[in-house]
């Protein structure tokens, strides 16, 4: 028998920049799978995050409000508190995603390369005449007894911009991660 597909959680904290962010979460939310479970996680935003999420958003998005800013690193274990998914994806709501299913992508690497912790997206090679990132790459961690490695080759990005990255919920629980920050 086939094991089951590993299930993903991506975690998006905010604070305000709600009309950037738009668009970041409509793409999160009408190019994943069905079975994607999403957080927003709205760190003492000053806009509204609740109303635009019950009312644009599907029904796989929960909503988590801090009344004040309590940092990101808070954001953080809130969404690994909240996780009952194999994997945890924390990213920023300026990631934009185009391929439809990704989510799938991601969970195929976890299933496909032994002992994965992470799996990260990020920067770009260049930057386009528009401002749009050329070549954008990821990195991926191999997490075992001896530690964290590269297992494909590093280039220096062009620009740091976003934050993506998905962590196995085995790994994290293994190395007793209960607390952040």
């Amino acid at each position: 028998m086939e094991a089951p597909v590993k299930t993903v959680t991506v975690a998006v904290p905010v604070l305000n920049q709600l009309e950037i962010g738009k668009t970041s979460l409509f793409c999160f939310d009408k190019l994943t799978s069905p079975a994607c479970q999403f957080l927003l996680i709205d760190n003492g935003s000053e806009q509204n995050y609740e109303v635009f999420t019950r009312k644009f958003l599907s029904k796989k998005w929960r909503y988590v409000r801090n009344d004040t800013n309590t940092g990101l690193l808070r954001a953080i274990q809130q969404a690994y508190e909240a996780c009952n998914t194999d994997i945890l994806i924390l990213t920023h709501n300026d990631v934009w995603v185009y391929s439809s299913y990704w989510d799938k992508i991601i969970a195929n690497l976890f299933e496909d390369i032994p002992k994965l912790g992470g799996a990260g997206l990020f920067g770009g090679k260049g930057c386009g005449r528009e401002g749009h990132r050329l070549g954008t790459f990821g990195s991926l961690i191999e997490i075992d007894g001896h530690g964290r490695k590269m297992t494909m080759p590093w280039e220096p990005p062009t620009c740091f911009d976003g934050f993506f990255m998905a962590y196995s919920m085995e790994m994290l629980r293994e190395a007793s991660f209960s607390r952040i920050g």
